[in-house]
């Protein structure tokens, strides 16, 4: 599991050097996947390593939620979608939603 802060510039984490989020805030940040299943996939993923979302602060879980809101909004405004598909993996700490054009 990841136990390094995200600011800590471990080499080893994809997501400690993200230079273009999407949105971001106190806890989390934002991007489109870099393998998209489907136009607007995009990751939440916490600014805090920690091993899963039962590891999360009650004020990182209010803030995801937030972010969720936020990030449904933008893409909302760019890609129009017909739905979304929002999940989350525990083990592995990052939120994923897929906008639907289906």
């Amino acid at each position: 599991y990841i136990t390094n802060p995200m600011n800590s510039n471990n080499q080893s984490c994809p997501f400690c050097n993200i230079s273009n989020p999407i949105l971001q805030n106190n806890y989390w940040v934002c991007v489109y996947d870099k393998y998209p299943v489907t136009n607007g996939h995009t990751l939440i993923i916490p600014k805090r390593h920690s091993s899963n979302y039962f590891e999360c602060t009650d004020d990182e879980k209010t803030s995801l939620i937030d972010m969720i809101d936020e990030c449904k909004n933008y893409l909302t405004n760019e890609f129009n979608p017909q739905g979304f598909n929002v999940g989350f993996n525990v083990g592995y700490n990052i939120l994923f939603i897929i906008s639907s054009n289906v």
